[in-house]
């Protein structure tokens, strides 16, 4: 059953599976005859047929080319010339044979001079008659010629042409994985920030799937904050709530995404709110993947976005009025991960936003919002982890509204449990 799914599979995508330029097998030589005959341990199985044109070089370089001229399950025989160093051709040895069939045959190939390889090597004897025959039935066994008549071939081209192409397309796919749905929550303890010296415990969840072809992501933070004001002495409590939602049209091509997020905040800091409501959406962004996502998560993006940006804040010189602002951000992030041992992983993410104001009759200052953030987290098993968080930001609007460092840098160590559903 096997064999017939083979047989049928080979005829179905013969161009998929045919070696193209960009590719590249390891090989060794079985047995050399003389004409310049090389038999090399790839063969049907591999993607190899007859009228292949490759380029056989080593580790010491480049040895010959070579025009394939019988082809079986697990082998091939080659007519190579060409020879730039005979002396590298040994059994013993592992060679790259490179696809050039973009290459043109030269018209002269049968007119080479026959290299002889037993100043190098003990060359072995034409194949026995009965070889040859088995060989050949073998071949004829492996690829019927008159495929097109089998009910498997028809039932197959009852086939849609969309599933065929998916087909294809899985079937090229470097890594194929199953989606996975995970689960996080997550809470710190203790957070320390740079501005006033303020103490702050945080706690929330986040919803997110991996390894499909359209990803999202569901983030929900709690913070609650303690500082106290360095001029009075007062205490002050701070309360904040943040959403985010996150969809990515993934891989439109090997380097490229698409995608689209919003997220929402509101914090209160004593009688002021910082913001009462701040609302951003990115309808759609470009996503570059210098590194694309491999299966252990590792990856290196850069990311633009134009960004609606609306907000109410308490007004400084009015605690029950409040100003708004509307307007737009460019989004620019840059984002990577890096596995730094089997329980070690570094996140880290820098985000530079410059705003602009819709009205200047608002808020008219245009302030450049940038954050960045770094994230170990160590793996403790059981799905379990420590993490240590650095964020810094710096907010020109807060300084400019009431007169507080735009800057804060907080470091927190929060645990993290993983749920995979």
């Amino acid at each position: 059953m096997r064999l017939g799914f083979y047989i049928l599979l080979s005829f179905i995508s013969l161009p998929l599976l045919a070696l193209e330029s960009t590719d590249h097998l390891s090989t060794q030589i079985l047995k050399i005859y003389n004409k310049n005959i090389l038999v090399l341990n790839r063969g049907l199985e591999d993607g190899i047929y007859e009228g292949d044109h490759i380029k056989l070089t080593s580790s010491e370089g480049f040895i010959a080319r070579g025009l394939c001229l019988k082809t079986s399950m697990l082998a091939s025989h080659w007519r190579i010339y060409r020879v730039v160093h005979a002396e590298l051709i040994s059994k013993d040895s592992l060679y790259t044979m490179s696809s050039i069939n973009q290459s043109e045959m030269p018209e002269f190939i049968k007119d080479t001079s026959e290299i002889d390889f037993s100043k190098f090597i003990d060359v072995g004897t034409e194949p026995t008659k009965e070889v040859t025959l088995q060989q050949e039935r073998v071949v004829k066994f492996d690829l019927p010629q008159n495929t097109k008549q089998t009910s498997k071939f028809k039932i197959t081209r009852s086939t849609p042409r969309s599933e065929i192409k998916r087909i294809k397309e899985e079937m090229n796919r470097k890594v194929v994985i199953p989606s996975k749905f995970h689960m996080d929550f997550f809470a710190s303890p203790i957070a320390w920030q740079t501005r006033f010296d303020q103490r702050e415990v945080h706690y929330g969840a986040s919803v997110y799937n991996s390894y499909s072809p359209n990803l999202y992501r569901f983030n929900i933070i709690q913070k609650q904050t303690r500082m106290v004001d360095p001029v009075t002495g007062e205490t002050y409590s701070s309360q904040s709530a943040h959403f985010d939602a996150n969809y990515q049209w993934n891989r439109l091509s090997d380097s490229f995404s698409l995608y689209s997020f919003a997220s929402y905040d509101r914090e209160k800091i004593g009688p002021t709110y910082y913001p009462l409501n701040h609302y951003q959406i990115g309808v759609l962004g470009f996503k570059w993947h210098f590194i694309p996502q491999t299966k252990d998560k590792e990856f290196f993006d850069f990311s633009y976005a134009p960004v609606f940006d609306q907000g109410a804040y308490t007004d400084p010189l009015d605690e029950d009025e409040t100003l708004e602002r509307n307007g737009y951000r460019h989004q620019f992030k840059i984002a990577f991960r890096a596995n730094l041992s089997k329980t070690l992983f570094n996140t880290t993410e820098y985000m530079y936003a410059p705003y602009a104001v819709f009205d200047s009759a608002e808020i008219g200052i245009k302030d450049v919002l940038q954050k960045f953030q770094t994230k170990f987290s160590f793996a403790l098993g059981l799905n379990a982890y420590w993490e240590y968080i650095i964020e810094y930001e710096n907010d020109p609007l807060r300084e400019y509204l009431y007169e507080v460092p735009s800057q804060n840098t907080t470091q927190s160590i929060r645990l993290r449990y993983n749920i995979e559903l």
